[in-house]
């Protein structure tokens, strides 16, 4: 299914090593559980995005489930400021046979914007102790390129 128009993101980090994304995508609604055993699905999306900042056009990056999981393709349309986003989910623990979940347009800005405060939300909910000590929840969440990501953002 292709989208265009309007889309909004959701990230939660729900703690003892997991975390949710939920795109809302006109009509359709995707939910997303992402496991922290394999890597870091926010460290992933957060570094996509810092990439995305530095000009890069083509970026990719895989979220875990047990088993299986999704593969994103971020690409960036050179002539329009629109990114060209699939996400394919896969089944088993190798990424193979993989099927398209959604393939959706957005404005370069706009993704941005919208992945940076749903960051920025869980690295304030973070401060707070008692969010914080639900699931080790600070462990799940990267600081260090999380702060490189604001700063890019600012600067852009």
């Amino acid at each position: 299914m292709e989208i265009k128009g309007d889309v909004d993101f959701l990230y939660n980090l729900n703690g003892s090593g997991w975390s949710q994304c939920k795109l809302f995508l006109e009509t359709a609604e995707i939910s997303i559980f992402n496991t922290h055993i394999f890597n870091n699905p926010i460290e992933e999306l957060i570094s996509a995005i810092n990439k995305i900042l530095k000009g890069e056009e083509n970026v990719s990056f895989i979220w875990h489930r047990e088993p299986g999981g999704h593969s994103w393709k971020i690409v960036k349309d050179k002539k329009a400021d629109i990114l060209n986003i699939t996400i394919d989910k896969f089944s088993g623990d190798e990424i193979r046979n993989t099927e398209t979940l959604v393939e959706f347009k957005i404005k370069v800005r706009q993704f941005i914007i919208l992945v940076y405060y749903q960051m920025k939300k869980i690295a304030e909910l973070l401060k707070d102790k008692s969010y914080n000590s639900q699931g080790n929840r600070n462990e799940d969440f990267p600081f260090a390129i999380f702060t490189e990501m604001e700063k890019l953002v600012n600067d852009n």
